[in-house]
């Protein structure tokens, strides 16, 4: 059998409608999402639920872990992780952990201090896993998080058969990247970046901070795609995988 999953980061929905266009034409069998929420969009606090809409659009199943909301002037929005599937999730788990911290020189701009969270699905047997890692200025290591990679490596455990996946706000071969990867198999091109190049900030640096990792002797890899589609300030990773479940 095989698997198709896309992790993506979509940017509080800031462009929604066009997320869920590529899903719909990508048809994938599970969808991890990073910066989505229940209770606004784009840092707008609105009735907009961001996973109501994709669920209904898809028609998946999908589970939600919040890691924070905020509140402002005229309400609260949160901000999430979710997995969507087409086929039912037969178990889940979510665990919060600290972003970063004053103490650890983390920037006082509040993003750069979110709490993030751990999302795990259980989807024809097999484990995924999805997270948005400690956010960094210019996804520079900072002490906490590389903490934070190590809280995520503690909770993976020693799982035999899972696919890890989400943005890691961290660049290949570095210290946290290091920690993430230990023991894993990186599915991603290293050279070809996840930062979309016009959209994001630093886009035209051309950062590579999502990733889609596997172990066990159940997946095997067929391919990798990250197109180009304007979104999101990230670009979606496509992976298909041969299951042996």
């Amino acid at each position: 059998m095989t698997l198709k999953l896309i992790t993506y980061n979509i940017w509080h929905g800031k462009y929604l409608e066009e997320v869920i266009a590529f899903l719909q034409q990508e048809k994938p069998d599970v969808v991890c999402l990073q910066e989505l929420g229940t209770k606004g969009r784009a840092f707008k606090v609105n009735d907009t639920n961001m996973l109501e809409n994709l669920q209904e659009a898809l028609d998946m199943e999908a589970v939600y872990a919040p890691m924070f909301e905020k509140q402002e002037e005229n309400g609260i929005w949160d901000l999430g992780l979710a997995i969507l599937s087409k086929r039912p999730i037969e178990k889940t788990e979510m665990v919060q952990y600290a972003g970063g911290f004053k103490r650890f020189g983390v920037d006082e701009i509040w993003r750069y201090r979110w709490p993030s969270a751990i999302l795990l699905g259980v989807i024809r047997g097999i484990l995924i896993i999805t997270t948005h890692l400690t956010v960094t200025r210019e996804a520079k290591v900072t002490p906490a998080q590389l903490a934070s990679a190590k809280v995520v490596k503690e909770f993976i455990g020693n799982y035999p058969d899972l696919i890890f996946c989400g943005d890691m706000n961290t660049l290949p071969g570095s210290e946290t990247y290091t920690v993430l990867a230990d023991g894993l198999t990186d599915l991603t091109d290293h050279q070809a970046q996840t930062l979309h190049p016009t959209i994001h900030p630093v886009g035209k640096l051309g950062y590579h901070v999502d990733y889609v990792f596997t172990k066990g002797k159940k997946l095997k890899h067929i391919s990798t795609r990250i197109p180009i589609i304007d979104a999101s300030d990230h670009l979606p990773v496509v992976v298909e995988l041969a299951t042996r479940v």
